[in-house]
């Protein structure tokens, strides 16, 4: 038997090496095999014994650097100002107003008939706009505001155009949104929706293109930049359990078992942010490129430092962006 049991052996660790670094698909989800030592975070769960956390990690390892298998449309490969802007972040608590409109030229406001501006979007290029799921209700948004420091004015003084709005002819929220308000798992899922504008929307060479890159980093390892109307701010990523913790279990709060929800500290957004992008900025190539990894979804309280705000994540969504672009 001794000979049979060698062979078994090396037959296993066959499949093991060769399984190393394809796709593959468990509950179906999409990522990459591989051992276990080259995923830290499962390491480390790994170490204390968390045998069940590791379970629900081992499909998600790779789920920071996924590879998007649809086919990107041509209208959002890389471009020479994509990303592109002159703010230069600093580590002010509590945020620093955004003074020109060239420092994200990408944002947008979306207005509703009755109600004024209730979210904000992010242009990803000419006719796309990428928000939150919950945005989207059965009176609008009807229109997309453009070039627009001060929603209270016509025009901004740093701008020869005045701002623009543009109308709103479809909106997709992802198909598996979900707005949970049961005792225990509260909350907002799958928040992400794209918006495809009346018309193209026009830019210029002096100034940073409003299209933003797909983001594809393990964002625990970075510090982010949260962008409301007017006002940035610096959020750190937090471990999702101390999130979870962190949050009253009747009210809002980052479910540690969900993939496509980040959960970050230290400021926190408020009400009329939703839909606003969460961005890292980047080296790509030698220049720094501002790249959207999140959408501003949900909270418990407004402003607090103590309670954490929640952030669909951007990356988790990448196919059916690319998807849902090329398809209509």
């Amino acid at each position: 038997m001794a000979p049979l049991q060698v062979l078994l052996g090396l037959c296993a660790l066959l499949l093991v090496v060769a399984a190393q670094s394809r796709t593959c698909q468990l509950n179906g989800k999409s990522g990459t095999c591989l051992i276990i030592r080259e995923c830290p975070a499962n390491v480390a769960l790994w170490r204390q014994r968390q045998i069940r956390r590791l379970r629900q990690a081992l499909a998600a390892c790779g789920s920071s650097t996924p590879s998007a298998t649809a086919p990107m449309p041509a209208r959002f490969r890389n471009h020479p100002l994509c990303g592109q802007s002159d703010f230069q972040p600093s580590r002010i608590v509590g945020g620093e107003p955004v003074r020109r409109l060239a420092d994200f030229p990408w944002m947008t406001a979306l207005k509703w008939p009755t109600t004024g501006f209730r979210c904000g979007g992010a242009l990803l290029n000419e006719r796309w706009v990428l928000t939150a799921a919950h945005c989207i209700t059965e009176g609008g948004p009807v229109a997309a505001r453009i070039r627009d420091l001060d929603l209270s004015t016509v025009i901004d003084d740093d701008f020869g155009d005045p701002p623009e709005e543009i109308r709103i002819a479809r909106t997709f929220p992802h198909p598996e949104f979900r707005n949970v308000r049961g005792r225990g798992n509260v909350g907002l899922f799958s928040d992400v929706a794209l918006l495809k504008l009346d018309k193209d929307v026009s830019f210029s060479e002096g100034s940073s293109s409003p299209r933003m890159l797909w983001a594809s980093v393990n964002i625990t390892e970075h510090q982010t930049c949260q962008e409301a109307y007017r006002r940035t701010r610096a959020a750190t990523v937090m471990d999702e359990h101390i999130c979870a913790n962190g949050n009253d279990l009747t009210q809002p709060g980052c479910d540690p078992g969900v993939n496509d929800q980040s959960c970050l500290g230290g400021v926190d957004a408020c009400g009329g942010d939703s839909g606003g992008p969460l961005m890292l900025r980047l080296p790509r190539g030698n220049r720094q490129r501002w790249e959207a990894i999140g959408i501003i979804s949900f909270g418990n309280g407004c402003g607090s430092p103590t309670q954490p705000g929640i952030y669909a994540r951007v990356d988790h969504f990448l196919d059916w962006i690319a998807k849902t672009v090329s398809e209509n």
